[in-house]
């Protein structure tokens, strides 16, 4: 009897489908974190897994990721920015530059891949989920956060000092040196507010020049890479910020089933 069960579970081990291999990171990873890591209703075969770029046409970014993994990035777009396909292509002629949607989604992508290059070496850390939540355009900065006093008031400035640029009356400012002194805890709060944290997260209580915490120091890392998205990708005119991502957690989310941790 024995013997029996054994060859019986060794046949049904035998006879078990393959487990799903897990999806290794690449291009496609910003798109598809947040919607469908393969595509549906899709029968490829091998086909699928040959280069995006030799299958189908008019492919500027993604087309070194298989057929099957563009699809599912293309499928993922309607969980990310709340569209189905024809707010992008026209319909019948996938493979037309003629609508605006399109042509911003490829700069889009190309944002969200040099983000994680630059500053999470190419883990998708941020993905199209993290600034869209399932909209077309991502949230704006609530005025609550804008106009709410600061928690942690810095010394009373003289009027002369708090019209004078910031680096010039506080020590070891290395961003946002323009900004009026009189100002900066304003702006600094607005960050903390959009993180849900405290002053004292990045700072050292009473000693705001020091270095000590890095998490100040991947702050000022984040700044620098928020300059370089309204430089290179909007001209001047970027509504990317803290909030965009992080939206009152100190960990933003990159997709829908993310649990808030801050």
């Amino acid at each position: 009897m024995r013997l029996a069960i054994v060859a019986v579970l060794a046949a049904c081990r035998a006879s078990a489908p393959p487990q799903p291999q897990p999806i290794a990171v690449d291009h496609a990873s910003p798109l598809t974190a947040g919607g469908v890591e393969v595509p549906s209703g899709l029968h490829w075969g091998a086909r699928g897994r040959e280069p995006a770029s030799e299958v189908l046409d008019d492919l500027l970014v993604l087309g070194d990721v298989s057929a099957d993994r563009f699809m599912a990035a293309m499928q993922s777009m309607e969980a990310n920015i709340g569209k189905k396909c024809f707010f992008c292509h026209v319909e019948d002629h996938f493979d037309l530059d003629d609508k605006d949607g399109k042509l911003t989604a490829r700069q889009m992508m190309r944002m969200v891949s040099m983000i994680d290059a630059d500053t999470f070496g190419g883990e998708p850390r941020v993905t199209c989920y993290t600034c869209h939540r399932g909209e077309r355009t991502p949230e704006k900065l609530p005025e609550k956060l804008v106009v709410k006093p600061p928690t942690t008031p810095l010394p009373t400035l003289s009027e002369a000092d708090a019209a004078k640029p910031a680096g010039e009356v506080f020590k070891n400012i290395q961003l946002i040196k323009q900004v009026p002194a009189g100002k900066l805890p304003q702006v600094m709060n607005t960050i903390a507010g959009a993180l849900g944290v405290e002053c004292s997260f990045c700072h050292v209580e009473g000693n705001y020049a020091s270095d000590d915490k890095k998490e100040k120091k991947f702050a000022r890392t984040m700044m620098r890479l928020t300059g370089k998205i309204d430089k290179e990708y909007f001209e001047g005119t970027s509504p990317v910020g803290c909030w965009t991502c992080h939206r009152g957690a100190e960990q933003p989310a990159r997709t829908a089933h993310d649990p808030p941790r801050g």
